[in-house]
């Protein structure tokens, strides 16, 4: 939904005729009201997953959400840059969680870099094997003292955040048996979700 609001945002009604301005200020406000809808369904609760019977491509997955997060980096002019691995990291996963994941990183790591920042998507594979991804920033990264509050829910730095998306992203995670950890220093935060790899 937070996509579908981006786009939405993208468009100037004043250069469309009086019935589309009216469909699209329609669909703005119906898109805001899902997103408070959603949010008050998310108290806590973690979705459950569904696995696709064939394997989930990390390559696929993170350049789709990098597309999808183009609208809010745009308004930051926030550059966007994707690191795809050349080695198989194919991962037996939901997509559509996946992606929610994949999409709350990048979309979190855009309103932590400062303006004409830049936020880097990384895939790759860990030397036991196992598949990863990476979403990296160059803002002032996460105090010591929060560090510890990461995932929990409710928690969060920002002004208009409701401290829900770490901690479903974590609970989405742990639900295909992987993790989500966090690595970061004053010149920007790393958020990286390893998971087990498509065995077939």
């Amino acid at each position: 939904m937070a996509t579908a609001v981006g786009y939405l945002k993208e468009i100037d009604a004043r250069r469309l005729d009086p019935v589309d301005r009216d469909a699209i200020e329609t669909a703005t406000a119906a898109a805001n009201d899902a997103v408070t809808v959603l949010r008050s369904l998310a108290q806590g609760a973690t979705p459950r997953v569904s696995y696709a019977t064939e394997p989930v491509d990390l390559n696929e997955l993170a350049s789709r959400a990098l597309g999808m997060a183009r609208p809010r980096a745009r308004t930051k002019e926030v550059e966007l840059a994707l690191r795809e691995s050349p080695d198989d990291v194919r991962v037996k996963a939901d997509p559509l969680l996946l992606r929610e994941v994949i999409t709350n990183l990048i979309n979190n790591a855009i309103d932590a870099a400062p303006e004409n920042g830049r936020v880097v998507l990384t895939t790759g594979k860990r030397g036991n094997g196992w598949p990863y991804f990476s979403v990296s920033d160059n803002g002032p990264g996460v105090s010591d003292d929060n560090r510890h509050h990461l995932f929990e829910p409710h928690f969060t730095t920002k002004e208009t955040g409701t401290g829900l998306g770490l901690f479903m992203s974590y609970g989405i995670v742990r639900e295909h048996q992987g993790d989500l950890v966090y690595q970061g220093s004053h010149r920007g935060a790393v958020f990286t979700v390893v998971l087990p790899p498509f065995n077939g």
